[in-house]
């Protein structure tokens, strides 16, 4: 991580609503603007490779959500505060009219964004995101968060030795799960209510879904994107939750193609 570090170039900025907070974040690349918000449980780091890919074409602007990693925290962690947040971030970096992307819970807070802002949005790119609600499947898995670091190591070389294709979605499970409760996010996302803000978006939606998405139930997704008036679903039959990963070559291929 810390060689990503080196690649993106930290910067700090302090906004002071919805309550005054420090973001730590990154701007890479020239031409057309991208803002670009991260999952739950990383920071913008954890994107470095994909962020560069998306520079070599445009600037992409990203930021640290309030409470992760070294960006301060936030009293309320609530989505509308969390919109506000980002709203006042791209207003402080004098950004307009822009393209929104992010994933899993980035995701559902670029469409809660464009539908929020409609006026600010010329495209929203969404890759795997939290919509309605978490996969069960996955709250089932969240037992014993007390578990210490060897043994999260130990589950993750066992997920290694048993499944040939080791996936994000698998390492998501066993290792950032802590983080992910300790934030609160299972909380807040069961309560990410996106009905609104999805019928309001104007701007063209692409949403990017695994079929394998133990995180955030895929059926779930396809039928919110259905709430959308310009959305255009691109489905992966034999990948999870981090198909931004597993396939950045062919979704860095298809935005370029998308935006031209």
């Amino acid at each position: 991580m810390q060689k990503d570090k080196d690649v993106l170039e930290a910067k700090f900025i302090t906004i002071e609503k919805p309550e005054r907070i420090v973001l730590e974040y990154s701007i890479t690349g020239k031409g057309e603007p991208i803002l670009f918000l991260h999952g739950g449980g990383t920071d913008h780091y954890h994107y470095t490779e994909f962020l560069l890919g998306l520079g070599e074409n445009y600037k992409v602007y990203a930021f640290t959500m309030p409470g992760f990693a070294r960006s301060s925290g936030i009293k309320d962690f609530t989505l509308e505060n969390l919109l506000e947040v980002t709203y006042e971030f791209v207003k402080a970096l004098e950004l307009n009219k822009f393209i929104i992307m992010g994933q899993s819970f980035g995701a559902g807070m670029a469409l809660a964004f464009a539908g929020k802002y409609p006026q600010m949005i010329k495209k929203v790119f969404a890759f795997t995101p939290l919509a309605s609600s978490i996969n069960k499947n996955f709250l089932k898995l969240r037992t014993d968060i007390k578990q210490s670091s060897a043994e999260r190591r130990e589950k993750i070389g066992k997920v290694r030795e048993e499944k040939k294709n080791f996936s994000w979605s698998d390492l998501f499970v066993v290792n950032f799960r802590e983080t992910f409760i300790t934030l609160k996010l299972v909380r807040l996302v069961n309560n990410f209510h996106l009905d609104n803000y999805l019928a309001n978006i104007k701007s063209p939606v692409y949403a990017y879904i695994g079929k394998r998405d133990i995180v955030v139930d895929p059926d779930q997704q396809k039928r919110d994107m259905k709430k959308i008036e310009k959305v255009k679903v691109k489905l992966f039959p034999e990948d999870g939750h981090y198909l931004l990963f597993s396939q950045m070559g062919a979704i860095l291929k298809d935005i370029n193609e998308t935006i031209k």
